[in-house]
Parts: structure tokens; sequence; C-alpha cells
């Protein structure tokens, strides 16, 4: 298999690994990516009968297609996280003031049966 670990920060994508392997099947490199399969497949792979109407494009292509997705999807993750986080601080406020207020009646109903009491 064709392994890329890959990174995204903001609008650049880092290749951490890259292993190349051959196929089991021909011992030829895996150079061609089956989109219908999903899968790495070598150029003897492509003329089989198996990927013959299949769409095959070389892996580099859709690796970057692959990088592209991911660095998309993780880019939506990221603003849905920080939206869940402002959205977090916003309650915590709220709780704190909400809080507040009632300490603060607290206090002052106490406050006054003192000065009633006295």
């Amino acid at each position: 298999l064709l392994l890329l670990d890959l990174f995204c920060f903001g609008d650049q994508t880092v290749v951490a690994a890259r292993k190349e392997s051959v196929c089991q099947k021909h011992q030829e490199p895996l150079k061609l990516f089956c989109r219908d399969h999903e899968a790495p497949i070598c150029v003897v792979c492509e003329q089989s009968q198996e990927h013959r109407y299949h769409d095959i494009v070389p892996v580099e292509e859709a690796s970057q297609e692959y990088k592209d997705q991911f660095c998309t999807c993780m880019e939506i993750l990221r603003k849905e996280r920080n939206r869940i986080l402002a959205y977090k601080d916003s309650l915590v406020k709220e709780s704190q003031d909400l809080l507040d207020v009632f300490e603060f009646s607290e206090v002052k109903p106490h406050s006054k049966k003192k000065v009633v009491q006295r």
C-alpha cells in the first residue's frame, strides 16, 4: 500500500512520511490509483479485466486530491471547534453572571433580616 502521513497547517499540507510499495500480485511499483476501488494499483493491474473500465489516475494526482479533501475537512472542523469553544465561553460567563446575581440576592435579604431583628 501507499502510505501518506499528512498534516495540515492552515493552507499548508506537509507530507511527513511516504512509503511506496509494490503490487503483491505483479511485484510492480504502485504508480496508479483506481478511483473505483479507492486503491493504488500497478500498470499491469490497470490493463487487467478487473480495472479495464475504471477511472485510473496517477497516484500523485489522487494523493493531492485526498490531501485537499483532508485539509478542507480539517478547516471545517477547526472552525466548528472554535465556534463551540466560543459558545462554551459564553455559557461559562452567563453561568458566572447568574451566580453573581444569586450571591448578591442571597446577601441582600440576610442583611435586611439582621437589620429588622436588631
